[in-house]
């Protein structure tokens, strides 16, 4: 299979059309994916988490030939003309200006069309600021950075279901209905395990309580609203 194209996937039926894949099928594929994600994690830990160490990593999992296309290409840029950065300060306004922080901050409404979407990006924004004055966070095995990536992940899972669509995305692509079911479930998986590492980080007072309240408010709250949603597109196939 390679690196990151499902259309690569052969299901062991034969049957390669991923819209017509069981929800065994996808929880193989999105499984051998996170095994993927987990092996290059363990090598750029390894090499370095630098462009050198990434394409040792590539190179040691079978992907050399990407950085031979990156080579390529960044030779064909030389021979073009140079175009002037722009201004340092417009440049950092224009990032500011595009954060989603700096929106909900200003007060915009959130950017997803669905309501789980909106859920899940408040959710998400109570748990990363929750993370603010945390210096002594320096490996991912820091319990606040098990925590977060719980809830990070539960929101990967809703965004892998389609949930996470903004309002001007324009293509309308449904994900396949055992897609969403499978991403519902691990969406769900993680927010249970999100919740139990907010109990873990309560308990060792790592965050204050009037922190970790909001977030397992909103969590328990988005958790009867993945069920729910689970069991309507579960229905939609009967």
């Amino acid at each position: 299979m390679s690196w990151d194209d499902p259309d690569d996937f052969t299901p062991a039926d034969g049957d390669n059309d991923p819209d017509d894949w069981s929800e065994e099928q996808w929880e193989t594929y999105l499984r051998e994916s996170d095994e993927r994600s987990r092996k290059m994690m363990e090598l750029l830990d390894k090499y370095g988490h630098d462009r050198q160490g990434f394409r040792k990593a590539m190179e040691e999992l079978g992907h050399g030939e990407i950085f031979e296309e990156i080579d390529r290409r960044a030779a064909e840029l030389e021979n073009q003309p140079q175009v002037e950065p722009e201004d340092e300060e417009e440049a950092i306004d224009k990032v500011l200006m595009e954060s989603r922080y700096a929106a909900e901050a200003a007060g915009a409404p959130p950017p997803y069309q669905h309501s789980l979407g909106i859920a899940a990006y408040e959710l998400t924004l109570l748990v990363m600021r929750s993370l603010d004055g945390h210096e002594e966070i320096d490996s991912r095995e820091h319990p606040l950075v098990v925590y977060s990536n719980a809830f990070l992940d539960a929101t990967d899972g809703l965004a892998g279901a389609g949930y996470m669509r903004e309002w001007d995305d324009d293509l309308d692509l449904p994900s396949p209905r055992n897609l969403k079911i499978v991403e519902l479930k691990r969406a769900l998986k993680n927010l249970v395990n999100g919740l139990s590492q907010l109990e873990k980080i309560e308990r060792r007072k790592l965050l204050p309580s009037e922190l970790c309240e909001p977030i397992r408010l909103r969590s328990v709250a988005l958790l009867d609203d993945l069920r729910a949603e689970l069991r309507r597109v579960r229905g939609m196939g009967t």
